[in-house]
């Protein structure tokens, strides 16, 4: 059986890298830790089953992460995505071995293809010198999302200079936070756990999603803070039971959905 799953979970990332381009670093990781991720998905649940499925729509999801962003709806989608992805990718690695240092230096490589992706089609765009009226509203869009990403690293960096900033008690808990730590929030419609799946080094934002994965609270730094300290916000200690069941690398793989649509050749 072991045999049998190698060669399948061979085959299928193979026929991927065959029929889809991809910048190296995917590929790599494609054949090395994801193949490695893939047989525990395969030898635990099967070949078919619902984790094995999940397991290559996070494959095929990757693939598409990294291909160029041409479209408004597609960074969009492409932003949607990444919290989702990465924790899947996370909890994947982890099952492996792979110590947070490593997923995290990953993950930064694949932060700057993404961005690397969005910003291909302006540059695309202008070297063919024939711009479209649609194709110039994309490009105003991506003007606006680079200022805008822009603006949030000025806002962030002078939050992080802010002496009053700096001494809440609380700004070590929140810029120490690693991912993966549970939080509480607590607003009008009541009590929400989320688990801290992404922050962003340059806006500082932090992301976090419920056990469903789904986006409970997409904060950056200085507002987070500030839920901590009106108790707001607090860090739980021991996650009850059924969280930590589900987060399982088995189960979170079953529940990862991913974008609406697949579009990757098989």
């Amino acid at each position: 059986m072991i045999l049998e799953v190698k060669g399948i979970v061979a085959r299928e990332i193979d026929r991927k890298i065959k029929t889809n381009p991809m910048p190296e670093l995917i590929g790599e990781f494609l054949k090395g830790p994801w193949k490695e991720v893939m047989k525990i998905v395969g030898l635990r649940d099967g070949c078919g089953g619902k984790a094995w499925q999940a397991a290559i729509r996070v494959m095929d999801d990757m693939i598409w992460s990294v291909q160029p962003k041409s479209l408004l709806k597609e960074r969009q989608r492409l932003l949607a995505l990444i919290p989702k992805l990465l924790h899947a990718l996370r909890e994947g690695l982890l099952l492996i071995g792979y110590e947070p240092e490593e997923i995290n230096a990953f993950f930064k490589k694949l932060e700057k293809i993404h961005i690397h992706c969005v910003n291909a089609a302006k540059r695309n765009e202008a070297a063919d010198g024939q711009v479209t009226a649609s194709k110039d509203q994309a490009k105003q869009e991506l003007l606006r999302d680079i200022v805008k990403q822009s603006d949030k690293n000025k806002a962030f960096q002078q939050d992080l200079a802010d002496p009053a900033l700096s001494k809440s008690r609380f700004f070590p808990v929140v810029q120490s936070m690693a991912l993966g730590t549970w939080v509480e929030f607590q607003d009008q419609q009541g009590v929400k756990r989320g688990k801290l799946a992404w922050k962003c080094d340059f806006t500082g934002e932090f992301t976090f999603l419920d056990r469903m994965y789904k986006v409970i609270a997409d904060v950056p730094m200085k507002d987070l803070l500030r839920q901590f300290e009106y108790g707001k916000a607090r860090i739980v200690n021991e996650v009850p039971f059924w969280d930590r069941a589900v987060d399982t690398v088995i189960n979170s793989m079953k529940f990862y959905t991913g974008r609406d649509t697949v579009h990757l050749a098989s």
